[in-house]
């Protein structure tokens, strides 16, 4: 489950533990892994809106929730992350596909990001 604030999370890990409760009466849970919610750099995140429709590429915030280096890294520098579209929205799966294009599209916005962030925030 995925949610940027903590609180959304909480409320949504109780409404599925009241569901499941109700499905199977007596059914034991656990938590197995979970990671509070990481939010990313705002002027990061307005620099590559901002390139992304320079570059006429359509843009969504969206909330990752993975567990990538960037969540890590978020509580000792600036950071945001680039996600490229794949057919049918599958992502760490072996059927998961982003064409050519859409791969150069990712890193010309981040090539652009880069450098307009260094030119904002190092001059």
């Amino acid at each position: 489950m995925r949610h940027p604030e903590e609180s959304g999370l909480a409320a949504m890990e109780t409404d599925l533990t009241r569901e499941i409760e109700r499905l199977a009466p007596g059914a034991q849970l656990s938590v197995v892994w979970r990671k509070a919610p990481v939010v990313f750099d705002a002027a990061l995140r307005e620099v590559i809106r901002q390139e992304a429709e320079g570059l006429c590429l359509s843009a969504l915030e969206m909330v990752s929730g993975a567990g990538h280096d960037a969540a890590h890294m978020a509580g000792k520098v600036p950071t945001a992350m680039i996600f490229i579209p794949s057919r049918e929205g599958l992502s760490h799966n072996e059927r998961e596909y982003s064409s050519p294009q859409q791969c150069a599209n990712g890193a010309d916005l981040l090539l652009r990001s880069v450098l307009r962030a260094d030119e904002l925030f190092h001059g």
